[in-house]
């Protein structure tokens, strides 16, 4: 996974402050049935800081993130093989990245 960050406000360029696969001591389960993911990653601004950054997925936001995922790979595989969906999709529903 990677995580990068710009201002918000104006234009900026990226930093990346997390990149690496996730692992299962990055995964717990919440309360509700959310799942948390918990990683620590660099600040922003100051060098050799360290955040712990906290995102909390209910099991629809999963769906969405998944669904999202296999929309773009449909529409992605039709393209490169001209156009048409694959069998058994009806094309793209996710959007541009």
């Amino acid at each position: 996974m990677r995580m990068q960050v710009r201002p918000a406000k104006r234009e900026g360029t990226f930093r990346t402050i997390f990149q690496r696969p996730l692992n299962p001591s990055d995964l717990k389960p919440g309360a509700a049935g959310l799942l948390i993911v918990s990683v620590d990653a660099d600040g922003i601004y100051a060098d050799g800081s360290k955040y712990r950054y906290l995102l909390e997925f209910t099991l629809d936001e999963l769906r969405s993130v998944v669904n999202g995922a296999a929309a773009d790979i449909i529409y992605a595989t039709a393209q490169r093989d001209g156009g048409q969906p694959m069998q058994g999709s009806s094309g793209r529903t996710g959007s541009p990245q």
